[in-house]
């Protein structure tokens, strides 16, 4: 049977965090390992660490890698020992047998066609749909495929890495199946946001967008970045910190022009 680690980034979120932790354990089919990589400014104590399954490994880090650096440690440590990895964000809450429907489609699908990954969202129809994306939350990707295309790159920092991976997979030749029955929801956010408050999150949203499109040749999605960074310039006109927020949403776009990537001290998230 092929092993299945469950890979967790976490920033800031302790009480989600081991909540996740705990519903992992609870799976219909649990993980093998559970990988935590920390990049908190506060990290678990030695208190809650010790509450936690036998089978988490918790890596904590010294500085914010983001979410691009933590993922490509995470999936980094993961491939080591296991045949599957599952990412997940720290703030989701699953069913019970979310990974279970990942697995069963799993064996189902490769008698059919290789397959890059299997997405878990939130979705009650029944058969799996190819997609041309993913997000990292509820994804199921082998390590062989890993190791064929790489890890994620660590110098986005913060969104759009997880787009990136999947244009890369797809690149490969590989097909990314969405699979209904797996239910993974977003805790902190059930709509879309138009605009971002922190004016780090706009940088890096649209700094990267602007490089993997322009990078990609995929002039479509590169316009409408930028259209739709025309249309948050005006929006935030009627918000707080509206100079704050222009100035790097512009600062976003310039350098992912110029292809300035990896974390920008002027810019760290709140």
């Amino acid at each position: 049977m092929e092993k299945v680690a469950a890979v967790i980034v976490s920033y800031n979120k302790a009480g989600l965090l081991i909540d996740l932790v705990g519903q992992l354990c609870r799976q219909t089919r649990k993980p093998d390992e559970i990988i935590i990589v920390d990049n908190s400014r506060v990290k678990l104590s030695g208190k809650e660490i010790g509450s936690l399954d036998s089978s988490v490994r918790y890596l904590p880090l010294d500085t914010n890698s983001g979410s691009a650096g933590g993922y490509s440690l995470g999936i980094k440590a993961a491939k080591e020992k296991n045949q599957l990895i599952w990412l997940l964000d720290d703030d989701v809450e699953l069913k019970d047998d979310s990974l279970e429907y990942l697995l069963n489609w799993l064996y189902v699908l490769r008698n059919n066609e290789e397959i890059g990954s299997w997405c878990g969202p939130v979705d009650e129809s029944f058969k799996p749909k190819k997609t041309k994306s993913f997000a990292w939350r509820g994804t199921l990707i082998p390590a062989a495929i890993i190791e064929k295309i790489g890890l994620p790159r660590s110098d986005f920092f913060l969104y759009g890495e997880d787009t990136e991976y999947s244009l890369r997979m797809a690149g490969n030749g590989y097909s990314i199946y969405w699979i209904p029955q797996s239910s993974v929801i977003e805790r902190k956010n059930c709509g879309r946001r138009i605009t971002y408050r922190d004016p780090a999150r706009i940088y890096y949203a649209f700094r990267n967008q602007a490089h993997l499109y322009l990078s990609k040749r995929r002039y479509f999605e590169f316009l409408m970045t930028l259209l739709y960074a025309v249309k948050v310039l005006l929006l935030i006109q009627f918000q707080p910190q509206r100079i704050e927020r222009a100035g790097a949403l512009i600062a976003g776009i310039k350098d992912g022009l110029s292809g300035r990537l990896g974390k920008n001290e002027k810019y760290i998230p709140q």
